[in-house]
């Protein structure tokens, strides 16, 4: 009888130890960010303005966006996104996703500068002793899609399975995009995705090890 009471009890026991060894998912604040931007309109033109929602999963979500203007005399835009200047002066350019808000300051002048004309740029530190180095950036590549350049002095210690990620967790890449496996431990290399509407959505650059779950390095954009 002993042992038949042993026998039932051990799949009892197992189906507890699955029923407790969960992880939690990780919670981000929702929020919504404009990605596609001009610091400049020019008197007359229009630009398309875009954005992006962040869920509480930490990833993009497509939703409704309401756009608004502080001063249509001077910046007007459309619920698609599409500002026109008016007249000369400055004004301020809201999202709204649900209750979460994003702003940028517009000028109409006698240019149209994009406000993502610059490249990105940053410098890795390694993570949970691991080193990893060196200095990357990021730019549009023509309309349609979007580079990540590790420069010459990249270096990452050896690892399996090693990811390239974009995140806005400085320690995790929940939430972000994998841009695909790491090329090389050494030196420069590309990354190249077309999602345009990404290139000012995400906040770091993060070298992980997929197999076990851990972040080699990361690096974060200085602009």
């Amino acid at each position: 009888m002993n042992k038949w009471i042993i026998i039932l009890l051990i799949p009892l026991s197992l189906a507890s130890c699955i029923g407790t060894d969960v992880l939690e998912a990780e919670v981000f604040p929702e929020r919504v960010q404009i990605t596609a931007l001009a610091d400049t309109i020019k008197v007359g033109e229009s630009f398309q303005f875009d954005a992006v929602f962040f869920n509480t999963s930490g990833e993009v979500e497509e939703t409704n966006l309401d756009w608004e203007s502080l001063d249509n005399n001077i910046v007007a835009i459309d619920q698609n996104g599409i500002a026109t200047a008016v007249e000369a002066g400055e004004t301020k350019i809201f999202v709204h996703a649900g209750l979460v808000t994003d702003s940028v300051m517009v000028t109409a002048g006698a240019v149209t500068v994009s406000g993502n004309a610059d490249a990105r740029k940053g410098t890795f530190v390694g993570l949970n002793n691991y080193n990893v180095s060196g200095t990357f950036s990021m730019e549009l590549v023509g309309e349609s899609s979007v580079r990540l350049s590790f420069d010459d002095n990249f270096s990452t210690s050896n690892g399996p399975g090693l990811f390239v990620y974009l995140s806005n967790n400085e320690n995790s890449v929940s939430g972000g995009v994998e841009l695909g496996e790491l090329k090389s431990n050494r030196g420069a290399q590309n990354y190249d995705f077309d999602e345009p509407d990404l290139f000012n959505a995400y906040s770091y650059v993060i070298i992980y090890c997929k197999p076990f779950g851990v972040p080699f390095g990361r690096g974060a954009f200085d602009n």
